[in-house]
């Protein structure tokens, strides 16, 4: 095999790898949870400054309390959309 046909067969595997590699890599939960918490900072009817966000292998838990359970249904909606998010667990309570 000469060098340039190496190089090229060598060059492929690498970016098939590069290309592969973060889709197979899971989604850190701090990272999930971040991006939670700015959603639900950024979804209209949703008052976040009393909801807790915490991500354990994908699986999210919203706790805390909410106005209305309109605002419960958003803020779960909203964390659902969220890449990453594997199930969720919406603990919220309507006061």
């Amino acid at each position: 095999m000469t060098t340039r046909k190496r190089f090229v067969s060598t060059s492929a595997v690498a970016l098939a790898l590069a290309i592969a590699a973060p889709a197979l890599a899971a989604t850190p939960d701090a990272w999930i949870t971040t991006k939670v918490k700015m959603t639900l900072l950024t979804t209209d009817g949703v008052h976040s400054n009393a909801i807790n966000v915490d991500t354990i292998d994908g699986r999210v838990t919203l706790q805390g309390t909410v106005d209305t359970q309109d605002e419960k249904v958003k803020a779960e909606v909203a964390a659902l959309k969220v890449q990453g998010v594997r199930e969720l667990r919406n603990l919220l309570q309507v006061v």
